[in-house]
């Protein structure tokens, strides 16, 4: 490769890690209320008639303080944030910066049951870009984690990590 191509990459490397980081600054911390409407329809369209999720007896039977969300819901909680992430990078990144971008996976970590009716923070990170090579060429691999966390952002509930390559 030569060093005007090299200096090129580096350039637009560095132009998405600003970029990205920009649109995760913008985005901030968001935060979310889940309530017990949204969690009964939801065990409703899966047909889940688990009482934990909607009954405050039951639930303080189990020794929680109330109703529990349901762990797969989740990814109902991150997507919307996570869909936000790529509308606001869309449009830089898209017009000539990147030339593709496959989501490689998701990996949810639920550490501990969140409850109905409080308050909770999305907090959105990215992993410095690691550049890989592959049989069509030279990538970055980007992870993007959604951490769901206490109102006072001090105890984390669940974690929802995508990783992407993104060829620039």
């Amino acid at each position: 490769m030569n060093s005007n191509k090299l200096k090129e990459m580096e350039q637009n490397l560095a132009i998405f890690k600003e970029k990205l980081n920009d649109v995760i600054e913008e985005i901030g911390n968001k935060e979310i209320l889940i309530g017990q409407k949204e969690i009964l329809k939801y065990c409703e369209l899966l047909n889940d008639e688990n009482k934990l999720y909607f009954d405050e007896q039951i639930a303080n039977q189990f020794g929680f303080d109330g109703p529990v969300i349901p762990p797969s819901y989740i990814m109902n909680i991150t997507n919307p944030v996570m869909q936000i992430l790529f509308i606001r990078i869309g449009q830089d990144f898209f017009q000539g910066l990147v030339k593709g971008v496959i989501h490689v996976s998701s990996i949810v970590n639920y550490y501990v049951p969140m409850l109905l009716n409080k308050r909770y923070k999305i907090k959105v990170e990215a992993t410095n870009p690691v550049l890989r090579m592959g049989t069509k060429g030279k990538y970055y691999s980007v992870i993007i984690k959604l951490s769901i966390l206490s109102e006072d952002m001090k105890y984390t509930y669940a974690t929802d990590d995508h990783e992407f390559f993104f060829k620039i």
